[in-house]
């Protein structure tokens, strides 16, 4: 069975050899994500602006928004008042699907942006030093106690990532932004085009 995207791979057999690979694994991969944001925004103000002044307003108040959950139902609800107006149920659910996977992606996102990079030492190779991307202790959802273990260093962790972890959600990062700029295009094109 292919594993999604969006699903936590299971941990890795051996880290990354230093903390700067993992490091700059996880720079690629949230600049990645804030660009296919950027163009979240552009969709946005496209939608809700009628000139560059009103699209920029737009996108500045989209920009206040802090989580993807919430920027995406004010994106959604934009949508829906769009395709009211101009009909295309290819391209709407073109989009839908594309907000559906970077809902599910956004809680990797999420992970990569708060974890933290710390040695790691599998069971293969416990003497060969290594690293990779945790959650932090203080992250309950992401961190369980281990049965009747109570100290931090007892805890199992929901994922561990290395940079080839790391790299892949970069790629299905980067995966949204052409689908993303094709239905930007098409809804400029759609706005633009006399109205019959």
């Amino acid at each position: 069975m292919t594993r999604k995207s969006w699903e936590i791979p299971p941990a890795p057999l051996a880290g990354d050899a230093t903390n700067t690979q993992t490091f700059a694994a996880v720079g690629n991969a949230l600049s990645s994500w804030e660009y296919f944001e950027a163009y979240l925004a552009m969709l946005y103000a496209n939608l809700v602006g009628g000139n560059q002044n009103e699209g920029f307003a737009a996108m500045r108040s989209y920009g206040t928004i802090v989580s993807f959950q919430n920027r995406r139902k004010m994106l959604e609800s934009a949508v829906e008042v769009h395709f009211a107006v101009y009909p295309d149920k290819e391209l709407q659910d073109k989009l839908a699907d594309i907000l559906t996977t970077a809902e599910k992606l956004s809680a990797r996102r999420n992970e990569i942006a708060h974890g933290i990079v710390q040695p790691y030492a599998p069971d293969l190779e416990p003497d060969v030093p290594s690293f990779a991307l945790f959650p932090a202790y203080y992250a309950t959802n992401k961190r369980k106690l281990r049965e009747q273990d109570l100290a931090l260093q007892l805890t199992t962790a929901q994922f561990v990532y290395s940079s080839a972890e790391i790299d892949k959600f970069a790629v299905a990062f980067s995966a949204l932004v052409e689908p993303t700029l094709q239905v930007i295009t098409a809804v400029l094109s759609r706005k633009r085009a006399p109205k019959r």
